[in-house]
């Protein structure tokens, strides 16, 4: 008979709390956004926000693997790229202090006064994992946590995306086409600019007047048409990966570029906006990246519906120990009221709601929307639940033609069985269109509980701390947390910021410079 060996007896998932965090997708239902804008910005994160790190960071492995010295581990080479990244971060919090997303930079500053006062810094102790230097506050500090810097934390999944870096042994192995980009980075630098950079990560000392000999080195310098842009232009531009010879990516900023100068990008998800507005400028193919950011965009509208609905529920837990069912029919009655007030019958069915405009006129989602989003900054509990329930209606209403088109880029893309999916939604509202808006709404807050529940539940069992907002304890409920809606944030910031890197956009009028024109007619039409 198989026996569990004492020494190795662990817990069960639920034996032990490690304590409640705040969490994020609490319906376990924006892992389906997530994938479609990975599909349309492959290579692109919300943490890789300067392109000039790939050259950077392809231009660095390969000068070690130059150098002469025994590499005793790679942990060597850990330290090797966490102290040019600390080198980077001085340079630009001291030379461009306004240019942002310069991993360390925090760092940096908190350490500028002591290093010009002292005339260096030791990037050893602030940099080599396991020292540490000595704040003013006498705390010690460490520019970076994750052992491999930056570059192994935030960019080397999108050198490895784009086959310019691989893995073996916990080493950075560069690719040939890393070489390649290392090469064109190399040409954008002056030699006593390289010999400067290399001195320093070998002394291991850092003083203020290194920085102006390491000027080559600043994140923003990209000369436009150098042999180092083109190299970024061909890696975005060109198909979306090594084996998939599909082009949502390039289009993405092909469509950013080309509606730059006559809309204003206001907020992370625009370009799915544009099109949910625009709708025939979307080009409806399996591959196509403004189809994908239209089902974005529609998604992401009833994905911040359901949420409200849910925090809405949390609000009014707030009292304390509340019977489930006596809880839910308080909520009942504040949404009755809403219904009288829209002069809505409760009885009317789902289906007569949906298909016919006499209860419920057809309004753009983006509108109805706003009207949510000023319930909830205004509290109003009733008008937060009849926003979104209006939201997720309208907005299937809007879509409900391109049903077939949106399934068929979800499976061709191989994320249709992603929880949470525009696709999802309609059938749901289909297979319970027969029961009046009572039932529907009150079956619709037992819905949100128990997949909020299931959902904390089985992050729990996948190791990861517990996410509850809310717990039950014989048939009552108890608040933990509230949560803050709102929708995902799909890399375009990152996307903006390559763009005016790379001098296609203006930074100060957000339009397309005469580069970005020129780089829009080239690819455009490819």
């Amino acid at each position: 008979m198989a026996q569990f060996p004492t020494n190795t007896i662990t817990q069960l998932y639920w034996a032990e709390s490690s304590g409640f965090i705040t969490g994020r997708d609490a319906m376990g239902i924006q892992n389906s956004s997530v994938a479609i804008y990975s599909t349309l910005l492959p290579g692109i994160t919300n943490v890789t926000e300067r392109i000039r790190y790939y050259g950077f960071h392809c231009w660095l492995l390969d000068q070690y693997d130059s150098l002469k010295e025994e590499k005793l581990s790679y942990k060597h080479q850990y330290d090797f790229i966490r102290r040019a990244e600390l080198t980077i971060a001085f340079l630009m919090q001291n030379l461009h202090t306004e240019f942002s997303a310069i991993p360390g930079k925090q760092f940096a500053s908190d350490f500028t006064e002591k290093f010009k006062k002292e005339g260096s810094i030791d990037l050893r102790l602030g940099a080599d994992k396991g020292k540490h230097l000595i704040d003013d506050q006498g705390r010690e500090r460490s520019y970076w946590k994750y052992s491999s810097g930056a570059m192994g934390q935030y960019y080397v999944g999108v050198l490895m995306a784009f086959s310019l870096v691989k893995t073996k042994e916990n080493y950075f192995i560069l690719q040939p086409r890393g070489k390649e980009l290392a090469d064109a980075f190399a040409s954008s630098l002056k030699p006593p600019s390289e010999a400067s950079l290399m001195s320093v990560l070998k002394s291991g000392r850092l003083t203020p007047a290194d920085l102006t000999k390491l000027e080559a080195f600043n994140i923003s310098r990209i000369s436009p048409k150098s042999q180092e842009w083109t190299k970024y232009i061909e890696i975005l531009f060109h198909e979306d990966t090594p084996n998939l010879s599909t082009f949502q990516r390039r289009d993405s900023l092909l469509h950013y570029l080309e509606i730059s100068s006559s809309y204003y990008f206001q907020n992370p998800w625009a370009l799915g906006e544009y099109f949910f507005q625009h709708p025939g400028k979307v080009i409806h193919e399996d591959h196509s990246a403004s189809l994908g950011w239209l089902i974005y965009y529609s998604q992401e509208l009833i994905h911040f519906a359901i949420e409200n609905i849910f925090n809405n529920m949390l609000w009014g837990m707030k009292v304390g120990l509340l019977e489930i069912n006596s809880f839910v029919d308080e909520q009942m009655a504040i949404f009755l009221d809403m219904l009288k007030i829209h002069e809505i019958p409760p009885s009317i069915s789902i289906h007569t709601l949906f298909s016919e405009t006499k209860y419920l006129p057809k309004r753009p989602p983006i509108e109805v929307n706003s009207k949510l989003n000023r319930a909830v900054k205004e509290q109003h509990v009733g008008a937060v639940y009849f926003s979104a329930f209006e939201l997720i209606l309208q907005t299937c209403r809007e879509t409900k033609d391109k049903l077939a088109v949106f399934e068929g880029y979800l499976t061709k893309n191989e994320i249709a069985n992603k929880n949470g999916n525009i696709v999802e939604a309609h059938r749901y509202l289909a297979k319970n269109s027969e029961k009046n808006v009572f039932d529907f709404f009150k079956s619709y807050l037992y819905k949100i509980l128990n997949d909020h529940q299931f959902v904390a539940f089985q992050k729990m069992g996948n190791g990861e701390a517990q996410v509850h907002k809310f717990l039950i304890e014989h048939n009552h409920l108890l608040l933990i947390k509230l949560i803050d809606p709102r929708m995902t944030n799909p890399r375009l910031g990152s996307v903006r910021n390559y763009l005016v890197d790379l001098k296609l956009i203006d930074l100060n009028q957000g339009e397309l410079t005469t580069l970005g024109q020129e780089v829009l007619a080239k690819y455009k039409y490819n």
